[in-house]
């Protein structure tokens, strides 16, 4: 019982005892009236529910690669009225859940099923941030007409949904550099810049990679061929901010490194302390989607893993002055061959400090200040700014 049933109950009850008081008849037929409201308004919702089969179905990302944040993940809610009298007022509430999230809900309201319909509705919510979302249940609930009384169910269902990070503009130029005398090895790759000669067309193959100038001279169609110059496995590694929200933002920096390093197919090798992980790029994404700033350890304890000649990229947060401290202390040994990718502005003076420090060991030093379309809805893209 809701408490407009319970204010309800009560009206008629005053109601009634005025007209057995007064005999008064525009009493006596206002109460009648106000008892009727009370039964259709208690009858409907216990009838609304039974014999109602509800089917919820978390469908599959539109992109191949899978679900990113800012995309919308769609749920379709099927209804099946068994019984030959309809329904009124249904409200179905559908949420997606995730461990230190706030749950995402998507609210379906349908005033009407008609007698043995099957209705399929379909709604979408904005996946706003990253991790991995489980649809465990819904709620199903009535209090129509009037919201007497308030009728509840549960749906279970059992679906999952991973989203990965959305991924800042990361220029390739802040990437980790390789050292002076590095041999760069070629390897073949179907785009690139510089051309080493043609190979027979395959079916698929681009029209714009077509070798016209071959097949006007042999009459058969060619594909140009490429090579691209790489070195050593890119090493990743992530400082840990001291909450979700700027970890995220982190997540998103290191996602467009993993974007621009794995263009061409390569691997990334993902530093976290003693544990050395090296994936392909949907592997990282993933791992990214995945990671939690609690498990992450601190950047000196990456870096000491690392060889004397290794190339390493940081993310680190803006406001974590402490990590900047730490690339600066492993520079030396590491031949400066090392990026700081921030996220957000260098604002205080301590922070500052350091980067100055950074600069004058030559470590490259790339800061990051995010575009947002609005407060909970991010754009995959970063903006550059000057180190």
């Amino acid at each position: 019982m809701t408490r407009r049933g319970i204010g309800l109950i009560a009206a008629a009850v005053i109601l009634f005892l005025l007209a057995d008081l007064t005999r008064t008849g525009w009493i006596q037929f206002a109460d009648s009236l106000l008892w009727a409201i009370i039964v259709l308004g208690v009858a409907l919702p216990l009838l609304a529910l039974p014999a109602l089969d509800f089917s919820v179905v978390l469908e599959p990302p539109v992109k191949r690669e899978g679900m990113r944040e800012g995309d919308a993940a769609a749920v379709s809610l099927r209804i099946r009225n068994r019984r030959p009298w309809p329904r009124f007022g249904l409200r179905v509430t559908v949420e997606l859940q995730s461990a230190g999230r706030p749950p995402k809900p998507i609210a379906f309201y349908v005033p009407f099923v008609a007698p043995g319909a099957d209705l399929t509705l379909r709604g979408s919510v904005v996946m706003s941030e990253r991790g991995l979302y489980r649809l465990q249940q819904a709620k199903v609930e009535s209090s129509a007409p009037v919201g007497v009384l308030r009728r509840r169910k549960r749906i279970l269902a059992e679906a999952q949904l991973l989203v990965l990070p959305a991924a800042y503009a990361v220029f390739s130029a802040e990437t980790s550099r390789p050292a002076e005398g590095t041999v760069l090895k070629n390897r073949p790759a179907q785009t690139g810049d510089d051309t080493a000669g043609s190979r027979p067309y395959v079916p698929g193959d681009p029209s714009r990679a077509l070798h016209w100038r071959n097949y006007a001279r042999t009459g058969r169609l060619m594909t140009k061929a490429y090579t691209i110059s790489v070195g050593d496995t890119p090493v990743l590694i992530i400082a840990p901010p001291g909450t979700v929200e700027a970890f995220d933002g982190v997540a998103r920096l290191a996602a467009g490194a993993v974007e621009r390093w794995t263009r061409h197919g390569e691997r990334v090798r993902l530093q976290n302390g003693a544990v050395e992980l090296q994936q392909s790029r949907d592997e990282m994404l993933r791992a990214l989607a995945l990671a939690s700033w609690e498990n992450g350890a601190l950047v000196d304890e990456s870096l000491r893993w690392l060889g004397p000649n290794a190339a390493a990229t940081v993310v680190v947060s803006g406001g974590d002055a402490a990590s900047l401290r730490q690339i600066a202390a492993a520079a030396p040994r590491l031949a400066a061959r090392l990026t700081a990718l921030v996220l957000g502005a260098l604002s205080t003076q301590e922070n500052e400090e350091a980067r100055s420090l950074l600069a004058r060991l030559g470590v490259a030093v790339a800061v990051y200040e995010p575009l947002q379309r609005a407060a909970t809805d991010v754009i995959g893209q970063g903006e550059r700014r000057a180190a």
